[in-house]
C-alpha cells in the first residue's frame, strides 16, 4: 500500500517516545508491504476512516482513491485520538439544559 503521511502526522511521530515510534514504524511497514495481518478497523461514525491500534496509540489512516494507497492522518494516543480528529456530531454532543434548583426550606 502507498501511505502518505499528513504534516500533522509527521508532527506525531516526532513526539513519540522512541518505543512507541519503534512500535508504530513496524505497522507501517507491515502496511506498505501489503501484510494481511494488520489489525486495520473501520471506525464507527466515520466514512473512509480507519484505524491501527499499537498498544495505547492509534493510527488513522484515510484510504485514498485507489485501492492501494492511503494517507496517515494521525497518530495519537487513545484518549486523544478521537477528541482532535473527529468533531462531535449533533448527536453527540451533550444537550445543554437549564439547571433547576429546588428552593431549600
Amino acid at each position: 500500500m502507498n501511505l502518505v503521511l499528513s504534516r500533522a502526522a509527521e508532527k506525531d511521530l516526532e513526539r513519540l517516545d522512541p518505543h512507541t515510534l519503534s512500535a508504530v514504524l513496524a505497522i507501517v511497514r507491515r502496511l506498505r508491504r501489503g501484510d494481511g495481518t494488520v489489525p486495520l478497523k473501520k471506525i464507527e461514525g466515520a466514512s473512509q476512516m480507519w484505524r491501527i491500534r499499537v498498544g495505547s496509540w492509534r493510527i488513522i489512516i484515510s484510504p485514498g482513491h485507489h485501492a492501494d494507497a492511503g494517507t496517515i492522518v494521525r497518530i495519537l494516543h487513545r484518549r486523544e485520538v478521537y477528541l482532535r480528529v473527529f468533531e462531535p456530531t449533533p448527536e453527540q454532543k451533550p444537550a445543554t439544559q437549564p439547571v433547576s434548583y429546588l428552593p431549600v426550606r
